[in-house]
């Protein structure tokens, strides 16, 4: 039992080095300075982003970070595949005009398009009418 105790901060700081590591390989993926580019971004110091490698990420910090990288917290947490690989999916939009803007410019342009996402989701729920609620099970019905 008194190993268990002791492996956990070893498997805790594994964790802490590959959340670390994969935010680093977004940024250079990204073609922004690490850890300067993403400090600037989250206004921090590049110092305690060099901490994090290891002590971790601050929970507090998990949505913070992911936005400013273009992730999910669980893609930050390495829970869910990122799209590094992937193509860009803006064909209208050349990928090099969004890698040149600063972090915080980035941190913008995700922002309203998160904005425009939502507003498009909610004209779409209002086109299509009330939710429906569902029966009550005929017996439950009286």
């Amino acid at each position: 039992m008194l190993n268990d105790l002791f492996s956990i901060p070893a498997r805790m700081d594994a964790n802490a080095r590959a959340i670390y590591d994969r935010m680093r390989e977004r940024m250079k993926a990204l073609g922004l300075r690490w850890p300067s580019g993403l400090a600037k971004a989250l206004n921090e110091s590049p110092q305690r982003m060099n901490n994090w490698k290891t002590r971790g990420v601050p929970p507090a910090m998990h949505i913070r970070v992911a936005t400013a990288l273009g992730w999910s917290v669980d893609q930050l947490l390495g829970n869910e595949p990122t799209t590094d690989g992937a193509q860009w999916p803006f064909p209208g939009i050349p990928a090099e005009r969004f890698r040149r803007l600063s972090p915080g410019e980035q941190m913008i342009v995700q922002g309203r398009m998160i904005d425009a996402i939502i507003k498009i989701e909610a004209e779409n729920a209002a086109k299509s009418g009330p939710a429906r609620r569902p029966r009550p099970p005929r017996s439950a019905r009286g």
